[in-house]
């Protein structure tokens, strides 16, 4: 009787240790920290040219794990794994805000292309590790980039994808073809093209000589539908390959701290497909995204100049005009 009760009470801390190494997020001891916690995966397309160094790879993946109640300290967390129905995985240590855990942290792999450009599009699985052993894992299923809804894509390729594209196979948002790049006095122009229908929401970063971060500007907002003033005179996004012009001034711009206009030297153009990447969303939400290869500014050289800059810029074209007027040789073909 006695190693009876002993069998059923070792039963008993059993079962009681398994349901607290359960396999949902939302377990009863963290209901305050992860109840209506929400998903959000961003897979982004981005030229490999775009780091400093250019590096492998341009199909990436993002993800990011929104929660309500108590603030997380970063120092419960050992670590996040993230699963693809294959079982290709990736380990990372996650920022933790009060907001979400997650982070920019770009995952890649070589097994479906060559040159790391294609992604699983099916069931993951997110794995979050405590410092004190606990696990919690949440599943979470991408829709259909194409029409939303239950996905029929297995795979997700970049623009630099060269392999096969048949039934299973979906392009990420194409990247903005930029046309033209220049800043004249405090004002930027850009000139760039569109051209995939799934194109909701945009903006533009902006970066320093050392490619280091410095500002962006919003032209369109898939939620309120607004059109940037500064974007085609605020009439609309153009995304059926026509040109779109954006002339953004010194105002327009959300700077980081203690960055300023004159540090500008590169611009990005990003695309989604609606959502904003770390802002959380009403519900689970994938964001496609697609960001254009990394442009340099044209300055305008009579900024550059000043006053006296000018000044002698006219008196040389003056000089020339001249010159070639009075003093160039000329032909003269006379017909018999």
């Amino acid at each position: 009787m006695k190693s009876k009760f002993l069998c059923l009470t070792f039963l008993l801390m059993l079962m009681a240790c398994q349901s607290h190494r359960g396999n949902l997020l939302q377990n009863i001891g963290d209901k305050d920290l992860f109840t209506d916690m929400r998903v959000q995966f961003v897979f982004e397309d981005i030229d490999p040219k775009f780091w400093s160094k250019p590096t492998a790879g341009s199909m990436h993946l993002n993800i990011f794990m929104f929660y309500q109640g108590a603030t997380l300290d970063s120092s419960v967390i050992k670590e996040m794994r993230i699963y693809d129905k294959n079982g290709v995985n990736w380990t990372r240590s996650p920022k933790v805000t009060p907001n979400y855990v997650g982070d920019w942290s770009r995952s890649i792999t070589s097994n479906y292309s060559i040159n790391y450009s294609v992604l699983s599009l099916s069931e993951y699985t997110i794995e979050i590790t405590m410092t004190d052993g606990r696990v919690y894992r949440r599943k979470y299923d991408p829709p259909d980039p194409e029409i939303g809804g239950t996905n029929t894509k297995k795979y997700i390729y970049s623009a630099d994808y060269n392999g096969r594209k048949d039934d299973e196979y979906v392009q990420c948002l194409r990247r903005a073809e930029v046309k033209e790049s220049a800043i004249e006095d405090d004002l930027i122009r850009l000139v760039f093209s569109v051209d995939d229908h799934r194109v909701n929401n945009g903006y533009v970063t902006f970066y320093d000589k050392d490619k280091k971060y410095l500002a962006q500007a919003q032209f369109k907002n898939a939620y309120s539908l607004e059109v940037a003033p500064y974007l085609n005179r605020g009439t609309a996004l153009f995304i059926d390959g026509r040109d779109n012009e954006l002339s953004i001034a010194q105002t327009d711009l959300a700077f980081s701290k203690d960055r300023s206009f004159s540090e500008i030297k590169y611009a990005v153009v990003v695309l989604t497909n609606g959502g904003n990447p770390e802002r959380m969303p009403a519900q689970d939400e994938t964001i496609y995204l697609s960001r254009s290869r990394i442009v340099p500014f044209r300055i305008n050289q009579l900024q550059k100049k000043g006053i006296m800059g000018q000044f002698n810029g006219w008196l040389s074209a003056t000089a020339d005009f001249y010159r070639y007027t009075f003093f160039h040789p000329v032909t003269i073909n006379v017909r018999d």
